[in-house]
């Protein structure tokens, strides 16, 4: 049986699990972008500019990751900002591939609560 002191580690962990995923996501989206430029099939200065976003993003993303994996609290603001703009895009991709939206619904909403449920078992004290 695992003691109550694994509980929030793997809340923690869950949850940087869900940020990388995201993480991917908005790489391959930057890939997919750059192709896209390359090749012609979309304007090369609208899919660099998403792409560059896309990277950026995931770049912080995965910092944070990193961090809340770690223990810190100072990643959850960042990334609980960034679930409910992953969720507000979705419904807006639901228009073109509801299957994708459903997905960034499901990991944005569970990432969420899992950020949630870890700030609860471990308040940060002051």
């Amino acid at each position: 049986m695992k003691s109550t002191s694994d509980h929030p580690r793997v809340l923690r962990v869950s949850a940087s699990v869900g940020v990388a995923i995201e993480v991917l996501a908005l790489t391959g989206t930057a890939i997919v972008y750059c192709v896209a430029a390359a090749t012609g099939r979309a304007p090369a200065s609208a899919s660099l500019s998403i792409a560059a976003l896309a990277v950026v993003a995931a770049a912080a993303l995965a910092f944070a990751g990193r961090a809340l994996a770690a223990g810190a609290a100072w990643p959850r603001g960042l990334v609980i900002t960034w679930q409910i703009m992953q969720v507000a895009a979705a419904a807006v991709l639901w228009e073109f591939s509801a299957p994708a939206a459903v997905v960034a619904i499901v990991v944005g909403v569970a990432t969420a609560v899992l950020v949630f449920l870890d700030a609860r078992a471990r308040p940060v004290r002051r």
